[in-house]
């Protein structure tokens, strides 16, 4: 009968190890760089005011300040956004302060592209997935209520932020070089094992 596992065996898994270790790393190294060039040169930050936004059920007063009209206030923005960072105070309660994102320029909105607000020195905060190119900042759910804005930002933060790992991608990149490893691993074992 032949043997599944011999020595040659061995070798090829060992090469086939390392072929498949030297690819991770530059799969992993390429991500990086992508995302930093990407990132960093695409979505420069800039600092924005009211008038770059396009006001829907709400109604500009100055150049720093919103009234909400309806329940449903909108500030629209349409150009390449990875995050925004808004810092600005409110007259009363304002409820949920959310952004919602869209890939086109249609006004395409829905509860699965809503981000809520993180708060980091006064500031709301919003991260977008990449290749945003519409946004849409709800400054409140109530009408009546006043906000005066101080700072927005686009593409603010630091490099973190900007080179492109999601939580998912960053899983799989250190999930799956583990299972592959285990697995031939195993094969090793198995094909030791087997010359014992």
């Amino acid at each position: 009968m032949k043997k599944l596992f011999t020595v040659e065996t061995l070798k090829k898994c060992m090469t086939l190890k390392m072929l498949y270790l030297i690819g991770a790393a530059g799969l992993v190294l390429f991500h990086l760089a992508y995302g930093v060039w990407y990132q960093v040169l695409a979505y420069q930050k800039q600092t924005l005011s009211l008038a770059d936004f396009q006001p829907v059920d709400t109604e500009l007063s100055g150049a720093d300040t919103v009234y909400n009209l309806t329940d449903d206030p909108q500030l629209i923005y349409t150009g390449r956004v990875k995050s925004l960072w808004i810092k600005c105070s409110f007259s009363a309660q304002p409820g949920e302060v959310v952004a919602f994102y869209s890939r086109g320029t249609a006004n395409e909105w829905s509860a699965d592209r809503m981000r809520y607000a993180r708060q980091i020195d006064g500031y709301y905060v919003f991260d977008f997935p990449v290749g945003i190119n519409q946004v849409r900042f709800d400054p409140g759910a109530y009408a009546s209520v006043e906000t005066q804005v101080e700072d927005i930002q686009i593409n603010a933060g630091g490099l973190a932020e900007k080179i492109g790992f999601t939580y998912g991608e960053l899983l799989y990149w250190l999930i799956l070089p583990m299972l592959v490893y285990l697995v031939i691993a195993f094969v090793r074992y198995a094909v030791f094992e087997e010359n014992l």
